[in-house]
């Protein structure tokens, strides 16, 4: 998996940075042609300002020295003031300008870069979402992504103008007085490899810890979210939660504050070495002037020049060193654009059409372990299900259904052996035929902050948005055309907590989220959990409409409920990731000591009170 770089330490790394840096500056252009190069014109004309300043100043000191108790014409002091003037409203109108642009480069860019990464998030596979360095380079692809763009590229216009202003502010002090240069020359190198070195600690302190500060937006979050507010309050778990908050929050405050202690001695060393140094050489033009040898304009523009000039010098630092750090940050994003998308798989398919989807599935040899796992949790998995057959899967917690079925699903890809859809490989179709073919409830489905209508027809929602008959037709498949009804606004009701002010039950929203897998046409329809949330009589409801179902899709039924799966055709039993056991209800309750036959006895025994016949 890609990682960000460090600070740039040998010429390969600063050739990098140098590409990085154009990478950068490419995308603002894409995204922003006209705030780009209006800030590119605004930072050459910021450039020459302050020299224009300067002389206009010197001038008008010189004029009017020359003119005190003359009484004569002040005619030559108009110029002088005119470009003074101009100087100065153009430094407001330039700042105002470079502020507005700024702002719509920043819009533009936060635009992008959000949509580009999730974007990129669509093309992933399951299993990165697994992996928790991948978690990493995810928080650091959002941390203010566009910010750090921006900073990035106002950074290197405030360089480009830094050295301008540099080479003018030096031009106009060297020619009063030269001994400047000899000054200032020795604090510049030290001092922006100082801040170099702070800028490195502080990147690499940053990305060392994104874990810890994933983990305090994990705390805020469990006494903030709604999803688990409940069960924190009901548990009295706040206060517990909020202080492992503050521990990790404390420390991270911690190391800042320490860190910035350690940069302070250095920035106060270069500020009161700096201004000893113009000071001095400011007494030394006093002197001249005294003497004669300097005019009170040269005094005047060398005073100011020269204070402007460390302040100059000391941005310029600034925004080199900042440039390239905030070069890093963006760095984070391309490593997680670099992050391969799921392998393109339909090679071996390449000049054939889309197989016929009659609902076909064969499982031959499947091995899955998810990453960083001890041991598979699918292993050596084959069975074959013919079209329109009701197949059930059964088994204790942890046998590896649920992982199975996100298999078939398409949404993991096995590490050993082959999934068959009407006899194609799986791996050989495109994910978007792929997942056209099988349609999932999950057990743990989603609730979308949305119309009734609309969690329906995001089953298939290219389709269905706009077609309100299709939509009711799924709800009422799956009995949830009543539950909706009942809502104020029926169909056009705004579901969720968030965002509307009408909830469903948990049973509502399952028969919502069974409405949405009923929507998409898929030739495989897999049911996990179909009736986790539903009573005796809404079970046997339920059951009635996926029967009714049933025989013209394929269909796979998980279940801890053995009184459900006795409607499918077939029983696969498993445990520990294997299938150990396949046959009718009837053949497997009479296989002495079966798993099937455990189970089904204690479910009958907890739910009469008395043995199975």
């Amino acid at each position: 998996m890609a990682t960000p770089p460090s600070l740039p330490a040998s010429r390969a790394d600063l050739r990098e940075l140098t590409h990085k840096a154009a990478w950068t500056a490419g995308i603002a252009w894409s995204v922003a042609p006209a705030a780009t190069a209006g800030l590119a014109a605004v930072a050459v004309v910021e450039s020459c300002l302050p020299a224009a300043q300067a002389v206009a100043a010197r001038a008008l000191v010189n004029v009017v020295t020359r003119l005190v108790g003359t009484r004569g014409d002040a005619g030559p002091l108009v110029p002088w003031f005119a470009l003074s003037l101009v100087v100065a409203l153009a430094t407001v109108l330039a700042g105002a300008v470079r502020q507005l642009l700024q702002r719509r480069l920043v819009g533009e860019l936060n635009l992008h870069l959000t949509t580009l990464v999730l974007e990129h998030a669509r093309t992933l596979e399951m299993a990165r979402y697994d992996d928790p360095d991948f978690q990493d380079v995810r928080a650091r692809a959002q941390q203010n992504t566009a910010q750090h763009f921006a900073r990035f590229l106002f950074n290197v216009l405030d360089m480009i103008t830094g050295l301008a202003q540099t080479a003018t502010l030096v031009a106009i002090v060297v020619l009063i007085e030269p001994l400047i240069l000899l000054a200032l020359s020795p604090l510049v190198v030290p001092y922006a490899l100082f801040r170099w070195r702070a800028a490195r600690q502080r990147y690499d302190m940053d990305l060392a810890r994104t874990t810890r500060v994933r983990w305090t937006a994990y705390f805020a979050d469990k006494v903030l979210g709604r999803s688990s507010a409940a069960e924190v309050k009901l548990l009295e778990l706040a206060p517990l939660l909020i202080a492992e908050f503050r521990r990790r929050m404390v420390g991270l405050r911690d190391e800042d504050w320490a860190r910035e202690r350690r940069a302070f001695p250095g920035t106060v060393a270069f500020v009161a070495l700096s201004a000893l140094a113009v000071y001095a050489t400011f007494y030394r033009v006093l002197l001249r002037a005294v003497h004669g040898a300097l005019t009170v304009g040269d005094v005047a523009i060398y005073a100011g020049a020269a204070a402007r000039l460390r302040g100059v010098l000391e941005g310029l630092i600034e925004a080199a060193v900042t440039s390239m750090e905030e070069l890093l940050y963006v760095s984070n994003l391309e490593a997680f654009l670099h992050t391969p998308p799921e392998a393109a798989r339909a090679a071996a398919a390449a000049g054939r059409g889309p197989a016929p989807a009659a609902g076909a599935l064969e499982l031959a040899g499947v091995r899955f372990t998810y990453p960083g796992a001890a041991r598979p949790s699918i292993d050596g998995v084959s069975f074959r299900v013919e079209p329109g057959e009701v197949v059930a899967l059964v088994g204790p917690n942890g046998a590896g259904k649920s992982t199975l079925i996100k298999l078939i699903a398409g949404l993991y890809a096995p590490d050993a052996g082959t999934i068959r859809l009407d006899g194609v490989d799986a791996r050989d179709l495109p994910s978007a035929e792929r997942f056209r073919r099988v349609s999932v409830l999950f057990q743990e489905f989603n609730r979308y902050e949305a119309t009734a209508a609309d969690n329906v027809a995001y089953g298939d929602w290219r389709a269905l948005r706009d077609d309100g008959p299709a939509v009711e037709a799924a709800a009422r498949s799956a009995g949830a055309h009543g539950a909706i009804l009942a809502t104020p606004d029926g169909y056009a009701t705004l579901l969720g907590r968030l965002f509307g002010r009408y909830d469903l039950s948990g049973g509502g929203w399952q028969r919502l989220a069974l409405a949405r897998a009923f929507a998409r046409p898929a030739p495989v329809l897999v049911l996990d959990e179909p009736t986790s949330h539903q009573d005796a009589e809404s079970e046997h409801d339920l059951l009635e409409h996926v029967r009714k179902l049933c025989p013209r899709r394929t269909t796979l039924l998980v279940s801890h409920r053995l009184s459900t799966v006795q409607m499918a055709d077939r029983v696969l039993v498993m445990d520990q990731g294997r299938v150990v056991e396949a046959g009718t209800h009837e053949s497997l309750l009479r296989i002495e000591g079966g798993l099937y036959r455990r189970l089904y006895h204690r479910q009958t025994v907890a739910a009469t009170g008395s043995e199975p016949r």
